[in-house]
């Protein structure tokens, strides 16, 4: 066995995922109330082949709404419940026997910001390049296959992380094993520094972009320019567009009222002396008064 993880583009969609985890949610919710009222009347847990058949009869009468949900995705909630009852039993039975194991407790109700992660085992999804179509949505979604995966795909799992993110988890079956790299023997480095961005271990040296003095010489020149035009001076200046496409909107103020002025970049570095002649009320939109 072999899991891939691939993380989801941020899409639109997405946030349809994250519906399915919350109503996933509330079944996890329900049937952990489920077995602890079961506990309560008959002294005993119940067993998964129970909860499934409970589960089914409760889409027929109260919970119409989990029809809409994927069917093996509510199975393995109740699985997951079913497996942490066996791991707290088999912690009581050590216990009575003698031998210290790692602490188990019983399973607890997760809040809804925790319950991150929706499993299919054998249908409901389908994948193609890298798009997962989930069928109980009708939704498809786009992840990064930056990698190829072998073998036969066991289990698909979804999860979200706390910041959002969704990753996409493919258990496969006879996967081919990874192949390492071999040595190439060399050794490489490089060493950040205040003045020099970065210095490679081979004397390359990187710059810093520096970007902030760029753009305040930029500014600077720009309003230069602009300070040449009587009766008024300049409030913001915005880049519109890139290459040959590329504008600059000005904004200025003159008598208290706020107009623009658009025109190519190239002119408006160069031209100035053009810029202020064409300043006439065809090429001026009041904003605002």
């Amino acid at each position: 066995m072999k899991t891939e993880k691939y993380e989801c583009y941020h899409q639109p969609n997405i946030i349809q995922i994250g519906n399915l985890l919350d109503d996933l949610h509330g079944v996890h919710v329900h049937l952990l109330l489920l077995q602890r009222r079961y506990y309560r009347i008959y002294g005993k847990y119940a067993s998964f082949g129970r909860i499934c058949s409970h589960i089914t009869k409760l889409k027929q009468r109260t919970k119409p709404q989990w029809k809409q949900l994927p069917s093996q995705g509510i199975q393995q909630v109740a699985k997951r419940i079913h497996l942490g009852y066996e791991k707290f039993f088999d912690y009581l039975a050590d216990k009575k026997k003698g031998l210290s194991p790692r602490k188990v407790g019983k399973p607890q109700i997760k809040p809804q910001h925790k319950y991150n992660s929706l499993t299919f085992t054998q249908a409901g999804y389908e994948i193609k390049d890298n798009r997962i179509h989930i069928k109980c949505i009708d939704k498809s979604f786009t992840f990064w296959k930056h990698r190829e995966w072998t073998g036969t795909i066991k289990t698909v799992t979804i999860k979200r992380d706390n910041v959002g993110d969704y990753y996409l988890y493919l258990v496969c079956e006879g996967s081919e094993p990874t192949k390492k790299l071999s040595l190439t023997g060399h050794e490489a480095g490089a060493d950040f520094g205040m003045k020099t961005f970065l210095t490679l271990s081979d004397g390359i040296k990187i710059e810093s972009p520096d970007a902030k003095m760029t753009m305040t010489a930029w500014m600077g020149r720009n309003v230069r320019v602009l300070s040449l035009m009587d009766g008024g001076h300049v409030v913001n200046t915005v880049n519109i567009g890139c290459g040959v496409d590329r504008h600059t909107l000005i904004i200025f103020s003159v008598c208290g009222s706020f107009y623009c002025h658009t025109l190519p970049y190239a002119e408006f570095i160069r031209y100035p002396e053009k810029f202020r002649r064409n300043t006439d009320e065809t090429h001026i939109h009041l904003l605002h008064a």
